[in-house]
């Protein structure tokens, strides 16, 4: 998956696999692996198929919203 920042930012923008829209891959991570994030078309027109994550949790919240989206990403 394409993404970028995370580096000095708490903030992750990546790409929506197989075309998927952003509220259509916020309701699949919710309904595989209880994840949220913000879908980028709530930001407009320039965050259409893009997903934003956010490390705003905890640290163990964080780690393990990972390992599920990676787990769920090899499927």
């Amino acid at each position: 998956i394409w993404y970028c920042g995370g580096r000095n930012s708490p903030y992750i923008w990546l790409k929506c696999p197989d075309g998927m829209g952003g509220w259509e891959f916020f309701d699949y991570l919710l309904n595989e692996i209880q994840v949220v994030g913000t879908p980028g078309e709530g930001f407009g027109s320039n965050g259409k198929g893009r997903f934003r994550l956010t490390a705003f949790g905890s640290r163990e919240n964080t780690i393990e919203a990972m390992a599920r989206l990676k787990k769920l990403l090899k499927k």
